[in-house]
């Protein structure tokens, strides 16, 4: 990966964590025989790779953050529903929608990197 080998595992680890619940619960799906679950889970996942490596900021240097971001907080939305749906949460009556209100600190990175570009980050080189 050759420089700034960091900031590209941490962009790779950390939205890959960021969806890894959702692989581990559609695997419990799955094993449990809720087919229909369990597959959509899989295909989320799968789509949410699939974002993560096209949305690389390495692939798209002068694009800032958040317009990068923006497509997996979409999908991030998307499990969450899935999640809902897949529990039968809002059958359950104890919930409420603000038990959600806590996800709203895992947008805290649009606003603190989002306008920042991946060529903010390179070091000129001497002489030039």
């Amino acid at each position: 990966m050759g420089d700034r080998s960091g900031e590209r595992y941490g962009w790779l680890g950390g939205w890959g964590g960021t969806f890894l619940w959702v692989l581990i619960l559609a695997v419990v799906w799955l094993a449990r025989g809720r087919m229909a679950a369990g597959i959509t889970g899989l295909a989320l996942t799968g789509l949410a790779l699939g974002a993560i490596l096209s949305t690389a900021p390495w692939r798209r240097p002068g694009v800032p953050y958040w317009k990068l971001m923006l497509p997996l907080y979409g999908l991030l939305a998307v499990a969450v529903v899935w999640a809902l749906w897949s529990f039968d949460a809002l059958r359950h009556p104890d919930f409420s929608l603000w038990t959600l209100l806590p996800l709203t600190a895992a947008l805290t990175p649009l606003g603190t990197i989002g306008r920042r570009r991946w060529t903010d980050g390179d070091v000129p080189t001497p002489g030039a």
